[in-house]
């Protein structure tokens, strides 16, 4: 895979005179997703202070309201780099309505850094980070073309159906940790692209790599992809709090989201109120939420709303 095929140009918001021990962390966005990539990282900077990374953003584009607030985010620790990403290559492939062709943009990010780092962690944006992440940068896998954390909550009668055996942990896609090297010479996005296109998937670009990734995955604990819903269970000390379900933390229809709102915020983007529904489920789940907030006019709209769009989806 060429490199100047994938990636158009890229930008440095910000930048650090020193860069001894720097921990490359990348997302991989459309540009809805920018602010809450943003917010992550401003996460991540909060729990791992005077440590050093080099964050990375690839998307197709970038708002200048986005740009001016991702600057702000300079701490004197850290780069930032935008990366403007051709997704041609991906067009084709399958998309759910809450997986966009975006999901496919992580799979280029090791070619992009490839003589830069040896390793790079990706990170879905609908993550807070709450604890040390930066020691992940002396993991030992140097054996193993990812590292990742084990998936409990995808049902073992799906993952036999797509042709796994349920006996192999299969891992969640939305935190990963690559092994550059060998991610480019075991040829993944060659063996992907041929894959992808043999049946349909309930998680993409989670099934398919799990499916070409038998054997060499290195197993994190599960602190470090901790669902939002597991947060107050057996998990001691998360350091990844994944909102992975629907709605999303940012939206203002969620019940409550007092972990994801603190670091919101505290944010550059704290000044701006939470996202509105945008599609017939959302109007139905804020239309309750409205009820039982005694807002009854309200809910009312909005479930008529939620009746009108779901008539004509």
């Amino acid at each position: 895979m060429e490199l100047n095929s994938i990636i158009k140009s890229e930008i440095c918001l910000f930048d650090v005179e020193k860069k001894n021990n720097i921990f490359h962390v990348a997302f991989a966005v459309d540009e809805n997703y920018i602010k809450p990539a943003g917010v992550t990282i401003s996460s991540i900077m909060d729990n791992n202070p005077k440590k050093f990374f080099h964050f990375h953003i690839f998307t197709t584009s970038l708002k200048d309201d986005d740009s001016k607030r991702l600057s702000k985010l300079k701490n004197g620790y850290s780069i930032l780099t935008i990366h403007f990403f051709d997704e041609t290559i991906f067009s084709k492939l399958q998309t759910l309505d809450n997986l966009p062709i975006s999901m496919y943009y992580r799979l280029v990010i090791p070619y992009a850094l490839y003589g830069i780092t040896d390793r790079v962690l990706y990170l879905d944006a609908d993550i807070i980070c709450l604890g040390d992440i930066h020691s992940l940068s002396e993991l030992d896998f140097a054996n193993k073309t990812i590292a990742a954390v084990h998936d409990d909550c995808v049902l073992l009668e799906y993952i036999k159906s797509i042709g796994l055996n349920i006996l192999e942990p299969y891992f969640n896609s939305g935190v990963i940790l690559f092994n550059i090297d060998k991610w480019i010479e075991s040829n993944v996005l060659t063996n992907f692209m041929k894959l992808i296109k043999l049946r349909k998937y309930s998680f993409p670009d989670q099934d398919v790599l799990n499916t070409i990734l038998i054997g060499n995955v290195k197993f994190l604990p599960k602190k470090y992809n901790c669902f939002f819903n597991d947060a107050n269970s057996l998990i001691e000390d998360p350091v990844v709090l994944h909102f992975a379900s629907n709605p999303k933390p940012w939206k203002g229809i969620i019940y409550s989201n007092d972990i994801y709102l603190s670091y919101y915020n505290n944010s550059p983007w704290g000044d701006l109120k939470l996202d509105n529904p945008i599609n017939y489920k959302e109007y139905k789940k804020y239309a309750k939420i409205l009820f039982k907030n005694k807002k009854y006019f309200s809910s009312m709209l909005w479930y008529a709303r939620y009746i009108l769009s779901k008539i004509f989806h």
